[in-house]
This record gives C-alpha cells, sequence and structure tokens, in this order.
C-alpha cells in the first residue's frame, strides 16, 4: 500500500488600510481548495499481471479545503509523476510534472509506503499590475500629492494613496474586471477633478 501527500496553495488578493488611510492590495498565499490532480505512471512498470505502460493516468485526486491532496492505493514500485490536471477559474495551471519514485525506501512502520511531496504547489492568480497616474490637465506634467481611489466593480476600495513625484500611485495587482478610479483630494494649486 501507498500514500502519497502532496500541498496546494494559491494566490489571492489581500486588501489593507493602514493606520493613515491609504489602502494596498498585494497578493498573498492560501490553501488552494478544488484543484484536479493525476497520478501517472512515469515510465512502463511490470507487476504481477502484465506491464503497466507509461504515462498511463492511475488516479486522480481534489485538493480540499486545507490545500491537502491525496492518492491511496495499491502501487508496484517505479517511477510516477504528479500533473495538475483543472482548477477554479482564475488561476494559472501549473505546467510542471512532480516526479516521484515508490520503492521499499518508503515504508513506514504500518507497512504502508508513505510519500510527501514537501514543497507546494502554486497557482498564480491571473492578474495584471496596474499603475495610475495623474497628470495636468494638458497631459504634459506630471503631478505628485494627488490623493486617488481606486475601486472594482463591486465598490470595494482596491488602493487609496497619494501619488509619488512622478505622479503615480504604487503598483497593485488587479484581476480581471471592470475599475474606477477618482481623485479625493487635488495638489496645491489645482482644480479637483470631478470624473
Amino acid at each position: 500500500p501507498t500514500r502519497i501527500s502532496m500541498l496546494k496553495e494559491k494566490e489571492v488578493l489581500k486588501t489593507e488600510t493602514d493606520k493613515d488611510g491609504m489602502t494596498h492590495t498585494t497578493l498573498t498565499r492560501v490553501p488552494g481548495e478544488g484543484f484536479i490532480f493525476g497520478l501517472y505512471s512515469g515510465e512502463p512498470i511490470s507487476y504481477a499481471n502484465g506491464v503497466l505502460d507509461a504515462d498511463t493516468l492511475l488516479a486522480t485526486a481534489i485538493s480540499d479545503k486545507d490545500g491537502k491532496i491525496s492518492f491511496k492505493g495499491q502501487l508496484p514500485h517505479g517511477k510516477y509523476y504528479v500533473r495538475e490536471l483543472a482548477g477554479p477559474e482564475g488561476w494559472k495551471l501549473s505546467d510542471t510534472d512532480y516526479l516521484l519514485v515508490i520503492s521499499d525506501d518508503f515504508r513506514a512502520e504500518n507497512n504502508e509506503i508513505v510519500i510527501n511531496l514537501d514543497v507546494p504547489v502554486v497557482n498564480e492568480l491571473i492578474h495584471n499590475d496596474v499603475r495610475v497616474s495623474k497628470t495636468d490637465l494638458t497631459g504634459s506634467e506630471s503631478l505628485p500629492g494627488a490623493l486617488i481611489e481606486v475601486r472594482n466593480a463591486e465598490g470595494e476600495m482596491v488602493c487609496r494613496g497619494y501619488t509619488g513625484e512622478d505622479g503615480t500611485l504604487p503598483t497593485f495587482p488587479a484581476v480581471p474586471g471592470r475599475y474606477t478610479f477618482r481623485e479625493v483630494w487635488a495638489p496645491e494649486g489645482y482644480a479637483l477633478s470631478e470624473a
């Protein structure tokens, strides 16, 4: 008997407001639930009833709420690999094959072969890094010191900050969708844009 365990993580957006009232969105990792993986033979493997062809899908598993993936079964000794097959919409699937060898070297006390793939499989969130800039009415002069708010389609604040010396807000990650931004404080000597 063999048990193979893996961990799954995914990137998500994390939005925080600091003590000065500025809002920043960053990427962070959390356990990835609902990602489907397949266990494949990595080479022709002989067993009592014949030969198992290379690249044969032997089992599938889905990551749980804690990001845990587990394959269990009676598997002949040999080389195998685990491949990500599908997942929730919004994340890039991993194209890495995770190689492993089943042999008596991994036998545990209860006569079960236990293999833990320690490095988590991480899926990148589909996003773009966005940078908002502020200029004067002519578009030729960058304006530092403008307070800008950016909200997503649900009206949630994803960025709030002052433009820097180059007239831009710090870059923030944004998933595909509609966003609006508005100026809430104009630099000295300029009228507030109401657009």
